[in-house]
């Protein structure tokens, strides 16, 4: 038995792409541009930090530091004498909550689904491939940066939110393409 393993190994040994007779392993193919950087450039975004009217509410936009190279932070907060709900990530509200409610109507909370859903519906309607996560909106090419914050203004005044909402100008994900078996 011991006499055939060696066999075996020996054999392996000057197999080709083996050790002894190995080829460079393969070098991996640089990733494209928008994997690095957001498409376009700053200059196509009119957003800045500061105040601005929005239907008699006031949009408070600050940039937030950077976290990570490439990646542009704005956060975006509704002030009004009707904002006060806030957002609940966990569970599900006490009562739930639309948006255009009544002056008076007493809900405090707004459950993120229900939030994020319509903030994405917004964002299809305007034609604005803009993706939802939890507490942010991601895009992917300066041009698209405008209408994002529209449309989070909007859903932000809509919903009557006290709670930030955050807007991230970023590179796309990409990942690794592997060959094998489907």
């Amino acid at each position: 038995m011991l006499r055939s393993v060696g066999v075996a190994l020996g054999l392996l040994a000057h197999a080709p792409g083996c050790a002894g007779g190995a080829a460079a392993p393969p070098t991996p193919t640089s990733l494209p541009d928008v994997c690095r950087t957001p498409s376009g450039a700053r200059a196509e975004a009119s957003l800045e930090a500061g105040e601005r009217d929005l239907h008699g509410y006031t949009l408070h936009v600050r940039e937030l530091p950077a976290a990570e190279p490439q990646v542009v932070t704005f956060e975006l907060r509704v002030s009004g004498a009707r904002s006060r709900r806030r957002l609940r990530v966990g569970g599900t509200p006490q009562r739930p909550c639309g948006p255009y409610a009544a002056p008076d109507d007493p809900c405090a909370e707004v459950g993120i689904g229900l939030f994020a859903t319509d903030l994405q519906a917004r964002l299809a309607a305007m034609d604005n491939a803009a993706s939802v996560t939890l507490h942010h909106v991601e895009v992917h090419d300066w041009g698209d940066l405008d209408e994002a914050v529209v449309a989070l203004g909007d859903a932000l005044r809509a919903w009557r939110m006290a709670d930030p909402f955050r807007v991230a100008v970023r590179p796309m994900s990409c990942g690794v393409l592997l060959k094998g078996k489907r």
